[in-house]
């Protein structure tokens, strides 16, 4: 028999582990002891005790500690626990004190008290703050202030088995204290599974019976910690968190998750936290969906490291002292949709730092000192959302492969889009910038170059609309630029950038330097204009087509390489229809004498004949044939440096105005021969 223990105390030493032996070995040695009590005498029994006893002792003495302040503060639970409900097994570092679980009779509980920590941790089994409760039955643990209402006054650490549910069904409100004289902030730090539901939790100091004051970054504060390698989700839906976590270390700020994926966040209200959500370490598999974040000493959401696969949906970040959204360091595949970010310090999405191939779509951002940043980052897409009244509506800086898609960029109180610092190969296509105040698009630095424009609408800013600085090689192509307030295009030391098809109205464009150009590229670049403004015309490649088309008369350049020898290149439509007759007027400036210059005449229904005065005095008249595709050509060479041409549609027949023209001709022979002979009398008379 004793062999036979002895044997069953080394296969315990080996499978101490395995409950279903574990249970095995006590049944069958409460068996063997019932026999031996049927055969032998107490003295013998005491004496076969002894000795198995010490051989147990022998085999497990190095596994044994005993934490007797533990066992004294639990001392009335452990009275209450009946032996066939519980089992107290002693380890190395632990107590741990098991009793079956009223929710899943089938899974044991398991729970303990580290004094030095002042941690509650839950080891195994789905418990509730109740549940705790009535555990320790400690106030100085756990306290219920009132019905539904707790004050937490030490850490809850929930292991790889266990689950915390904190549900508004027996917790209206939980309130997380701290050890403000030793500066530490009480945390609950979760590796298995933390359920939140229809609840409040806040931080708190019981000392002064509030919501302790955030005077500094390091005041510390109540957090939330999902730990590395969780095992299990952190689920948090339909609560208030506010006032939560502090700068110690990355896991402090408030709401936390570094593991946990397939976790959800939705239908809550954050306020006032450190962060209003933290998730970093890789975390993947995360829905951040309905809730509304604000007040945030910082950020109102954070990803950091590697974070992937987040969804960012439906949810209002607002009033933060920081940034709405931040992804950063390498994070990437995030989806940002339909959220509204309005009133943050900072900027309202910022993807910083290998932040690649995330997707942002169908927000608004309002009123934040930047709308949305991209720093070091590429194939990003950001299409269809409203940016209104922010700083700058999106700025790139250091960045390349991003697509700014069908945009609307209203109100900023800097530029539109602000394309900086090496920002290359970005597309920007089909946005409408309006009202910016400094510029709708700017483009600069040096080593930003080889953008695409296409199909962008820029127009009614007070101040330019789009400027090109110390940058070269962009594409334009197809835009809209027209009624900004100075000039539609301001050029300062760029060069070689390319403006195609695209349409002028009202637009003028400012050369600041000598060393820039502009290349304007094909012929259906059409020029729309009035106000008088003068056309400044350089000695390359210039080409001037006048065109009718729908009753008006458009100045269109073409093939236009611009190399300025003053600082203004300006483009305007003529002023009026020609078919009533009424001239329209273009103002043309040359730098220098000798430049010629070919204007086309097109459009026009054949038979047609135009008037061209050139400083009033009648230069030519054309006929408009049906050669050419009803157009036809003139040139003019300058011998003064500015001229006003005048056109006038007329249909008087060209005899008779080669008549008339041959008559005003003669007439003004006749008039000056009579000065001279006047002159010449009077000559006479005076010698």
């Amino acid at each position: 028999m004793c062999y036979i223990f002895f044997f069953l105390e080394i296969f315990y030493k080996k499978n101490k582990d395995n409950n279903y032996i574990n249970n095995f070995i006590v049944i069958y040695i409460t068996h063997e002891f019932n026999l031996v009590t049927q055969v032998f005498s107490i003295k013998h029994i005491t004496i076969l005790g002894i000795f198995l006893f010490s051989s147990f002792l022998i085999i497990n003495l190095d596994n044994i500690i005993i934490d007797i302040s533990f066992a004294t503060e639990i001392k009335s639970q452990i009275t209450n626990i009946s032996e066939t409900e519980n089992e107290i097994k002693v380890s190395e570092t632990e107590n741990e004190i098991k009793e079956n679980n009223s929710i899943n009779e089938e899974k044991n509980l398991c729970m303990r008290y580290e004094n030095i920590t002042k941690t509650i941790v839950i080891c195994d089994g789905v418990v509730d703050i109740p549940t705790i409760n009535n555990f320790f039955n400690n106030s100085n643990i756990l306290e219920m202030s009132r019905e539904k209402e707790w004050v937490l006054k030490s850490n809850i650490l929930i292991l790889e088995n266990g689950s915390l549910n904190i549900s508004g069904l027996n917790t209206n409100l939980l309130k997380i204290d701290s050890d403000y004289s030793n500066n530490i902030a009480y945390s609950i730090i979760s590796r298995g599974n933390l359920i939140i539901d229809n609840t409040n939790i806040t931080s708190w100091n019981s000392t002064n019976n509030n919501i302790p004051d955030f005077s500094t970054p390091e005041t510390p504060r109540a957090y939330i910690w999902t730990f590395w390698n969780s095992a299990g989700k952190t689920n948090i839906s339909n609560s208030f968190l506010g006032n939560l976590g502090y700068k110690s270390h990355s896991g402090t700020t408030g709401i936390t998750l570094f593991s946990g994926d397939g976790s959800l966040v939705q239908n809550n209200t954050i306020s006032g936290n450190y962060f209003g959500l933290h998730l970093a370490n890789e975390i993947s598999n995360v829905t951040i969906m309905n809730n509304k974040i604000s007040k945030s000493q910082f950020d109102g959401i954070n990803l950091d490291s590697k974070t992937n696969n987040i969804k960012i949906i439906n949810n209002r970040i607002y009033d933060n002292n920081l940034h709405a959204i931040v992804c950063k360091k390498g994070c990437n595949n995030i989806e940002i949709k339909n959220n509204i970010l309005e009133n943050n310090i900072g900027i309202g999405i910022l993807l910083e730092r290998n932040a690649s191939k995330n997707f942002v779509q169908v927000n608004n951002l309002r009123s934040n000192t930047m709308g949305m940043m991209i720093s070091e980052s590429l194939e990003n897409d950001i299409i269809s959302n409203n940016f209104d009244k922010n700083g700058n509506g999106i700025f790139l800086k250091n960045t390349k492969y991003n697509l700014i898609d069908s945009n609307n960029i209203t109100n900023s109180n800097n530029y539109g889009i602000n394309i900086y610092n090496n920002s290359t190969n970005n597309i920007i296509q089909g946005n409408i910038i309006k009202k910016s105040m400094n510029s709708g698009i700017n483009i600069a630095d040096y080593g930003t170059n080889k953008n695409k424009l296409i199909n962008n609408n820029i127009v009614e800013g007070p101040n330019y609309g789009l400027k090109l600085d110390r940058t070269s090689n962009n594409i334009l192509e197809n835009n809209i630029v027209e009624k900004n307030q100075n000039d539609d295009f301001f050029i300062r030391q760029s060069k070689d950038n390319k403006i195609i098809n695209s349409v002028f109205n009202y637009t003028a464009f400012l050369l600041n330097d000598k060393k820039s150009n502009i290349i304007i590229i094909d012929t259906k670049n059409r020029i729309i204009d009035g106000n008088n403004i003068t056309n400044t015309v350089y000695r390359q490649n210039n080409t001037i087509i006048l065109n009718s088309n729908n009753n008006f008369t458009k100045l269109k350049t073409t093939d236009i390489f611009v190399i300025p020898q003053s600082s203004y290149v300006n483009i305007t439509k003529i002023n009026y229809d020609l078919k009533n007759k009424e001239y329209k007027r273009i103002d043309l400036v040359y730098p220098e004498l000798g430049i010629e210059t070919k204007f086309i005449l097109g459009g026009f229904q054949p038979g047609n004949q135009l008037l061209v005065k050139v400083n009033k005095e009648i230069k030519d008249l054309i006929s408009i044939d049906n050669n050419n595709n009803s157009t036809t050509e003139f040139t003019l060479k300058n011998d003064q440096l500015s001229y006003r041409m005048e056109f006038e549609l007329t249909t008087i027949p060209i005899l008779i105005t080669i008549i008339i023209l041959s008559i005003l001709i003669i007439i003004s022979i006749g008039i000056f021969f009579l000065i001279r002979k006047k002159r010449k009398k009077q000559k006479e008379i005076t010698n």
